[in-house]
């Protein structure tokens, strides 16, 4: 398959994937209750629990940088921080906890080589 056929079949599973999960929720939930609560919530405090979490995983993602350089790969910081970023939004919205581990390894070995020890750094993590 060509890369830039294969790059657009891989950007419509993702895309089909999103608004078939988005499908389901909305299914599912009952939106004015959802709605209900965020209108009854103190935007300081979500704002504030939103700034908390952005800072947990920057700083996740900054260990797991530093022990895939121990490891000796070598992924520039910031594309590092947007893997993580990335990985954490995957584990969030598919069903168990390791479709963004299995994601950050595939796309850092993708970005950098070295398969084994992106798997290592993973698990170290």
């Amino acid at each position: 398959m060509k890369t830039s056929l294969r790059h657009y079949a891989l950007l419509l599973a993702k895309l089909l994937v999103t608004a078939g999960l988005i499908a389901l929720l909305l299914r599912n939930a009952d939106l004015a209750q959802v709605s209900d609560r965020l209108a009854k919530a103190d935007p300081r405090f979500f704002a504030a629990a939103v700034l908390a979490m952005t800072g947990l995983f920057a700083v996740m993602a900054l260990r797991w940088w530093m022990l895939s350089r121990a490891l000796g790969v070598r992924v520039p910081g910031g594309r590092a921080l947007l893997l993580y970023f990335e990985a954490v939004t995957f584990n969030l919205v598919l069903p168990g906890s390791v479709g963004g581990e299995v994601l950050r390894v595939w796309r850092t070995t993708r970005l950098v080589g070295r398969l084994r020890r992106n798997i290592a750094a993973v698990l170290f993590e």
